[in-house]
């Protein structure tokens, strides 16, 4: 085949806060859906160096640098990397903003003969960037993979009232509405977004999260007797009221494991109510893995928990780790308030929906379950079959 005969691939630039080895949601999502289109775009990644859950992760000091991972190009754009777990709020504000702004500077290059730019968010600052990609007359696609500001003012960690946060809301709107699609990972979220733009459904499209089924499977290993969170130990996760429902179903249940991967804002609160309930002997905690490392995990346990606080804030959010449960067979135990999740626990019937933050419920609810070998079973096969229904990536054609 001569250079002539060569296939030219339509250019697509996909700007995210987060990408792997980062094991949180984002990276995951943004990961797992240029895997996918990769087949028929050719598909660059800009983002920062690998840095949340802060401190898991050596600092970078380079402030642009290529890399090819997967078979993917990826250029890390230098943003502040706080040195502590929790770091202040000037530390976050560093961390979201620098990234986008820097990125800006490098943009006009990495935009030569790119078809279209797709922006993954939150946080919303990396909507800075949308100006040079309008400037430069791409088309865009904004991924919404959270209603940030929502959930943010819902857990009364930022003011509604505040004028900064008044003016972030208005930028994040007013860069959906020139926008020329949005993608969304949630049903709730679709609605939310329409009644704030009066949009058509033309605009918005149902984009949820999609694991790779060769990878994420059940495997053949023997299995413990563990239950399992894989991900952030944030504000939303609630999984203080997990480890308060556990001394209940120890007493049921005492050779059951725990074992918590990950980190974040809340990790030393967490590692701290584990040491006052004595439960240092059942609660294990381990630092974030590779994705390659999760079926492994997944197919060693019999649950797999997904927090979320009960909080109005959360009613549309749906964990990644949902999915990757699903995909290797790993019965789910939810709680919070996410209409969401609770749609996707119906919908698969591969595991328990529990729409509180009641530990005893939840306690009795992971006891029930544990003993049921029946139920287990059943939510084991279901979730893989939820997941292998595909996903359709024609709408990037339509734009």
């Amino acid at each position: 085949m001569n250079r002539y005969d060569e296939i030219v691939m339509e250019k697509v630039l996909v700007i995210a806060p987060n990408f792997q080895p980062e094991s949180v949601g984002g990276a995951t999502r943004i990961y797992e859906m240029v895997k996918e289109i990769q087949g028929e775009y050719d598909v660059t990644v800009v983002c920062p160096p690998p840095t949340y859950p802060f401190t898991k992760y050596k600092k970078s000091n380079h402030i642009f640098q290529k890399q090819i991972l997967d078979g993917i190009t990826v250029y890390r754009i230098w943003t502040h990397q706080p040195s502590t777990a929790n770091p202040s709020s000037v530390g976050r504000f560093l961390y979201y903003t620098i990234f986008p702004i820097l990125a800006n500077l490098f943009l006009f290059r990495l935009l030569r003969d790119v078809s279209f730019v797709i922006i993954s968010t939150p946080p919303p600052s990396l909507l800075i960037t949308s100006w040079i990609v309008r400037l430069c007359q791409k088309k865009l696609i904004i991924d919404v993979r959270d209603l940030w500001i929502d959930a943010l003012i819902s857990l009364k960690y930022v003011n509604k009232n505040n004028l900064f946060v008044k003016w972030v809301r208005r930028f994040e709107i007013s860069c959906w509405k020139k926008s020329d699609l949005i993608l969304a990972n949630s049903i709730t979220a679709i609605d939310r977004i329409k009644q704030i733009l009066g949009l058509n459904s033309t605009k918005i499209k149902y984009f949820p999260f999609h694991a790779d089924l060769k990878i994420f499977k059940k495997e053949n290993v023997q299995t413990e007797k563990q239950i399992v969170y894989i991900g952030n130990f944030g504000i939303s996760q609630a999984l203080e009221v997990l480890i308060n429902s556990i001394p209940i179903v120890l007493s049921k249940i005492p050779e059951l494991n725990v074992k918590l991967y990950g980190g974040g804002f809340c990790e030393s609160k967490i590692r701290n109510l584990v040491k006052e309930l004595g439960l240092e002997k059942s609660i294990h905690f381990f630092n974030p893995v590779s994705r390659e490392e999760i079926p492994s995990i997944l197919s060693k346990s019999l649950i797999g928990i997904v927090p979320l606080e009960d909080n109005e804030g959360l009613r549309s959010a749906i964990p990644t780790k949902t999915f990757e449960y699903l995909a290797c067979s790993l019965p789910v135990l939810a709680y919070g308030r996410s209409d969401e999740l609770k749609r996707i626990i119906k919908e698969s019937d591969a595991g328990i929906y529990i729409d509180n933050n009641n530990h005893k419920e939840i306690a009795d609810s992971l006891i029930k379950l544990l003993n049921d070998e029946d139920e287990l079973k059943k939510y084991s096969v279901n979730g893989r079959k939820f997941m292998e229904k595909r996903i359709n990536f024609s709408f990037l054609k339509e734009i």
